[in-house]
């Protein structure tokens, strides 16, 4: 059973009961239900920011706000979050065209030293995914020719028009 409910301050809740040999377990999270694979038993919730990531993280400082799909893994007793290095940003998040503050360089890979283009000032890009393995933390990029690459996250706002405003 799903249930959805709308915070004053725009926040979503949504509470997931699982119903199993009379007993009724309830799952709160901060977030949407972003999609469920019945066959894999994989839900993907939309949380606001990076799992178990505080706010002064480098990627708000970067790109300002955003929204990720975490992977739950639903069966009979639990829901639990499957960790991964990396998480898909919400498909509104990735449909924004960010507009670069600065001239930018991004790699092939997050451990590449190897260019793969550089993002000019006043270019727009889409922002894919988000990579953090230890202190380390890196944006996944599409530029308008579609090529892919990635930018090490930086301790200042690299975008002119984040998702929402910062004040």
């Amino acid at each position: 059973i799903l249930v959805k409910s709308e915070e004053e301050d725009g926040y979503v809740l949504t509470n997931i009961s699982k119903y199993n040999k009379g007993k009724i377990k309830n799952y709160e999270y901060w977030g949407f239900l972003d999609s469920f694979n019945s066959n894999t038993g994989i839900i993907k919730m939309v949380n606001y920011g990076y799992p178990s990531n505080d706010y002064n993280s480098g990627f708000y400082n970067c790109i300002g706000d955003f929204d990720v799909k975490v992977p739950y893994k639903v069966n009979k007793t639990s829901i639990k979050m499957i960790s991964s290095n990396s998480y898909d940003v919400a498909n509104y998040v990735k449909k924004h065209k960010y507009k670069m503050k600065e001239q930018v360089v991004t790699y092939k890979s997050p451990t590449s030293k190897k260019k793969s283009f550089t993002l000019k000032k006043g270019e727009k890009m889409n922002i894919i995914s988000l990579y953090k393995k230890e202190k380390n933390e890196y944006i996944k990029v599409k530029n308008g020719k579609n090529k892919y690459g990635y930018i090490k996250v930086q301790s200042k706002l690299i975008v002119s028009n984040p998702l929402y405003m910062k004040p």
